[in-house]
């Protein structure tokens, strides 16, 4: 009993103590051996559990560009918040570079995932929920995975939402929300859909390469019957110049560009749809080919926003040490 009246008293010593009920207060300073004292502390722990202040940590790579920011990293955000009503809503962006130029352009500051962990514990915030807006398993999620096992002694409880694509599950209800949202135009129309995609050095220190979910959803469209949409990616495989030869021999009416993107930021703006002569659009373009940009982002569509709170959800369902174990264990 001894051990438990201890065990109490470390519970209560994280709380305001000024603020637990006077029967509380008896039960940490007096180690009683008797059963009534043990049930005043199991009260005791129950009273401070329901005071306990909840965190929820939305994590993005974030984006220069204000005016697509509010329409999907900002609504993913403001939907989580209103899912989870119970916990205090904090951000935080990974790219340091983009912190930097929003910093410089429009005066705003934003948390690294570092800074937001070490601002939700100063808040006395113990039990912490996660969600990444990142599209995949990719470097930057697997890297705040790494931060988030470093920071597990500052919590009770660290509970880490899945990225958006994470099962076979995801990847074919997202490929259902796009086939739906993209019916052929035309006849001979193609969809090219732009994903950010891992490079091949990156994705070598990897245990699994990211690249495998797109070429898992050109999968899914094709059992689906939607041979028009094309999966390719900027920087990871498949790449455009693969694509692109298959597109030059389809030999489509139209193609219309959509980013496989969270945000459609400066990708989509500059290397899918810009004016240079190398973007995406531009060397379609030249090969005679009607083109027709969609820059909407998938953060923009609600039914993809209502994945990530799907993922939060299970998140609490699970165990958080078994969490915070299998990222220490990455």
């Amino acid at each position: 009993m001894k051990r438990r009246a201890q065990e109490c008293a470390h519970i209560f010593h994280l709380a305001n103590v000024n603020e637990v009920k006077h029967e509380v207060r008896e039960i940490v300073y007096k180690a009683d051996e008797s059963a009534a004292h043990r049930a005043r502390c199991t009260r005791g722990e129950r009273n401070y559990m329901s005071m306990e202040k909840k965190a929820l940590l939305v994590i993005s790579f974030g984006t220069s560009r204000p005016e697509t920011r509010d329409r999907t990293i900002g609504s993913i955000e403001r939907d989580l918040a209103t899912a989870f009503p119970d916990r205090q809503l904090y951000t935080a962006w990974t790219s340091r570079m983009i912190i930097r130029i929003v910093a410089a352009k429009e005066g705003r500051t934003v948390d690294t995932p570092e800074q937001a962990i070490e601002r939700i514990a100063a808040d006395g915030c113990r039990d912490l929920l996660v969600q990444p807006t990142h599209l995949l398993d990719g470097y930057e999620n697997q890297r705040m995975n790494g931060i988030l096992a470093e920071a597990a002694g500052k919590f009770d409880a660290i509970h880490v939402g899945e990225p958006l694509l994470t099962s076979d599950e995801d990847l074919r209800e997202i490929a259902g929300i796009i086939s739906r949202r993209f019916q052929p135009a035309e006849e001979n129309g193609i969809l090219l859909l732009m994903g950010h995609g891992t490079s091949d050095g990156k994705a070598e220190k990897m245990t699994e390469s990211p690249n495998r979910v797109y070429h898992r959803l050109q999968e899914l469209f094709r059992e689906t019957g939607r041979n028009d949409i094309y999966v390719a990616t900027v920087e990871g495989k498949p790449s455009f110049d693969t694509v692109h030869e298959a597109i030059r021999q389809a030999a489509p009416a139209k193609v219309v560009l959509a980013p496989l993107m969270v945000v459609a930021g400066e990708h989509a703006v500059t290397d899918m749809a810009g004016e240079g002569e190398d973007s995406w659009k531009s060397q379609l373009l030249a090969d005679g080919f009607r083109t027709e940009a969609v820059p909407v982002g998938l953060g923009e569509i609600e039914e993809i926003r209502r994945m990530y709170t799907v993922h939060a959800m299970h998140a609490l369902k699970a165990d958080a040490g078994g969490q915070i174990a299998s990222l220490v264990s990455r």
